[in-house]
């Protein structure tokens, strides 16, 4: 796994908030709703939509129709983004075997081989946005009907 459980969760919710936002008449869209369709607890869903709106990623809103919306535009926030929130991601800086000391200069055994990979998966973390995905689902929801 590349990241938390709680960061999972995070990305699922997101991308069914983003889902529910742009394919129905919905102007915010509740916890209970997103937890209910993508199988999720809805006091920690709660506490990650916290976390995601003190992160100014979401903003809540109260009432009759209230719910969450996205503060920041989809296309812009990265899976970075959202796992940097829960996530320590220092983590893709150590080293692969655990030296304390490992850089170009003192290299790990390993150091040579794992270092293009660790700077090609925070690129890939960095890059992804949520549009991207929910566009990619999509093609191949319809790539799948055909």
């Amino acid at each position: 796994m590349l990241y938390s459980q709680t960061s999972m969760y995070a990305i699922r919710s997101l991308i069914r908030l983003y889902k529910e936002l742009i394919e129905g008449d919905n102007q915010a869209v509740r916890i209970q709703d997103i937890a209910e369709k993508e199988g999720l607890p809805k006091a920690y869903l709660s506490r990650i939509f916290h976390s995601l709106t003190k992160a100014k990623i979401l903003s809540s809103q109260r009432g009759l129709y209230g719910g969450f919306v996205f503060r920041k535009p989809p296309e812009e926030i990265s899976l970075w983004d959202i796992i940097s929130i829960f996530d320590d991601v220092d983590i893709y800086d150590e080293c692969v075997i655990g030296w304390e000391k490992c850089d170009d200069e003192h290299p790990c055994p390993l150091h040579d081989i794992y270092k293009p990979i660790r700077e090609r998966l925070k690129e890939f973390l960095k890059s992804t946005t949520l549009t991207q995905i929910v566009e990619a689902a999509e093609r191949k929801r319809r790539y799948k009907k055909k």
